[in-house]
């Protein structure tokens, strides 16, 4: 698990740190973005090994379904678990469908993060899992 590349997209500097900080603390790499173009971008780098994004559903510009549709479609393996602070029952469906592998309702504590990442990279590895939260 250790030195897997994470990439936390929220538009909340403070959470994305926090983010980073426990990813950080077990091992993981992790690449941070504000916006889903920014996120996008640093997906598109040469050499990007992104292995899962944590995808906010709330942020500007483009956001929620839209947003994981646009992940889902540059980089289709690449498991995406969404976060967002609303209600995780009436939003989990609904993103299920559209391709992503969990969702982190917010706050989310140390071990709800790692085991939903466990997760998103069980699905890299094609291993199969069941949908988290």
């Amino acid at each position: 698990m250790q030195n897997e590349l994470i990439l936390v997209v929220d538009d909340e500097p403070l959470l994305c740190d926090v983010t980073r900080r426990m990813l950080v603390s077990v091992g993981f790499d992790v690449l941070t973005a504000t916006t889903a173009s920014d996120g996008l971008r640093l997906m598109d780098q040469p050499g990007s090994q992104v292995r899962v994004v944590i995808l906010d559903v709330g942020l500007p510009g483009i956001a929620g379904e839209r947003a994981l549709k646009l992940f889902k479609a540059q980089a289709p393996k690449v498991p995406v678990l969404m976060t967002s602070g609303f209600l995780a029952a009436e939003l989990e469906d609904r993103f299920a469908r559209a391709g992503a592998v969990g969702f982190l309702q917010k706050p989310y504590l140390t071990t709800e993060l790692l085991a939903a990442v466990r997760v998103a990279l069980a699905c890299w590895n094609d291993e199969k899992v069941p949908w988290t939260r």
